[in-house]
Parts: structure tokens; C-alpha cells; sequence
């Protein structure tokens, strides 16, 4: 199976402003098409990223890696960035400076929106891996106020969105950035990402 060449990085500004933020990552490769194993009809993926959102209080993004073209960064917007529609709800919108963003160089893929919201515009059926990333990102719109959820909360929720996407892929990866580890390559060939059982 090739690797996963799509790198991920929590932005230096981010980091500065929120020293506790930390996204995990489940990576789902080799994707299942509904009806091949047990579970929800429809997209499975998008299911699972919809019932951890709503179960831990915690917002998921889902992206299709083959539509990301670069270094994923995970900051704060800046003057000169757009978004040209490729990621959240397939449209162009208005990026306010200072709202946190996922994004590939200037182009926005994604804001980071309320819990029980999760973006899916980009996972669609005929995906065959997927990057599933849970948030905790303490003083955005996306934290529940006034603080944010624990960071055993989010493991919890990363490991239980992993059981969930398991019967639907060959393989799952798991893999996290924070302050102390701020990118993450996500590729099946690193030592340290591969799911084993709790």
C-alpha cells in the first residue's frame, strides 16, 4: 500500500496562543464501501465522524488525502488567504483574519466550526483513504465554553472513532500533534502510528 505522503502541522501562532491545543488523527486506508461490513448504511466514515461529535463533544474534520496538495497547517487566518471552495460545504466564502483554519499555504480548507459539526464536504464514496482529525483547540469557536474537553476525552474519542472506522478499512492509523510534537507526517511506513488493540 502506498504511503500517505500528506503532512500535517499545528501552526507557530496557534501554538503560541493556545499551548494546550492538540489535534488526533485517525487515518482510515484502503476504505470499505458501505455494505461490506456491519454497521450504518450511506458513508460510514462521515456516520462515525457525525456519533463521536455528538457522544464526546468534540468536533471531527474528515479529508479525502488525494484532494490535499501540500503541508496541512492548522492556524490562525492571515491577510491574503481565501478559500476557493475546495474544502467546507464545496463553495468559496469570506475569511476573517484570525479565525483558526486548516489550511494548504494561503488557501483555506476548512474553518474550525461548533461542536457536533463536522466537514465532510471532502470524504465522498468513492474515497479510498481518509484523515479523520478531533480537535481541541482551547478559545475557538469550535471549544466548548468556557474551556475545552480534556485531553482524556479526546484520546478516548479518537480511540472509539477508530473502533468505528476499523470494519470499514484494511488499515487504521493513529497519530496526534500538540505543542510537544507539532507535526505529524502521516504515512503507514512510520514507526509509532500503527493501531494496535488497547
Amino acid at each position: 500500500m502506498t504511503p500517505l505522503r500528506q503532512s500535517f502541522h499545528l501552526g507557530t501562532d496557534l501554538i503560541t496562543r493556545c499551548p494546550d491545543a492538540q489535534i488526533r488523527f485517525v487515518v482510515a486506508r484502503g476504505v470499505r464501501r458501505a455494505g461490506t461490513a456491519p454497521g450504518p448504511v450511506g458513508n460510514p466514515l462521515a456516520a462515525g465522524c457525525r456519533e463521536v461529535s455528538a457522544r464526546f463533544g468534540v468536533p471531527v474534520r474528515a479529508f479525502d488525502p488525494k484532494y490535499l496538495d501540500g503541508v496541512v497547517t492548522i492556524r490562525f487566518a492571515g491577510e491574503g488567504d481565501r478559500n476557493d471552495g475546495r474544502g467546507e460545504y464545496g463553495s468559496p466564502g469570506v475569511t476573517e483574519i484570525g479565525e483558526p483554519v486548516y489550511a494548504c499555504d494561503r488557501t483555506v480548507l476548512t474553518y474550525l466550526q461548533d461542536p457536533g459539526v463536522e466537514e465532510t464536504a471532502r470524504i465522498t464514496a468513492d474515497a479510498v483513504d481518509a484523515i479523520l482529525a478531533l480537535e481541541r483547540i482551547p478559545g475557538s469557536p469550535a471549544s466548548a465554553a468556557p474551556g475545552t474537553v480534556s485531553g482524556a476525552t479526546l484520546l478516548e474519542a479518537q480511540w472509539y472513532l477508530a473502533d468505528l472506522v476499523r470494519p470499514y478499512a484494511d488499515e487504521v492509523l493513529l497519530a496526534v500533534i500538540e505543542a510537544e510534537t507539532p507535526a505529524t507526517r502521516l504515512a503507514a511506513s512510520e514507526p509509532g502510528l500503527s493501531l494496535g488493540r488497547r
